[in-house]
């Protein structure tokens, strides 16, 4: 079984959390991960910052960051554009937590 836990640092965020649940559910089953947790953040950008600093030593404000162990894809909504940006970042994200990186 998938299971998709989505965290809103801030209750503005709004994002349509049924959808972005059926995107990744359909996206791992296709590839035959069935047993998966993962956790979904939509941060500020003083959080994203944070955490750029923390685990990238970077200064930088990313709009996506995804971790293998635990499965985590981390947002910062005030940077994307668009519904269709963020479902193209869910979808990258969710292949970097399986293991899919750039060549």
């Amino acid at each position: 079984m998938i299971k998709i836990q989505i965290y809103k640092e801030n209750s503005r965020f709004k994002t349509n959390d049924l959808k972005i649940k059926k995107l990744l559910i359909s996206f791992y089953e296709k590839r035959n991960f069935n047993d998966l947790n993962i956790s979904i953040a939509f941060v500020s950008k003083k959080t994203m910052l944070s955490l750029a600093k923390k685990y990238y030593k970077d200064t930088r404000l990313h709009n996506v960051f995804s971790f293998e162990d635990p499965k985590e894809i981390v947002v910062c909504l005030e940077t994307i554009k668009s519904e269709n940006e963020l479902y193209k970042l869910l979808i990258h994200s969710a292949k970097h937590t399986i293991g899919i990186h750039h060549r």
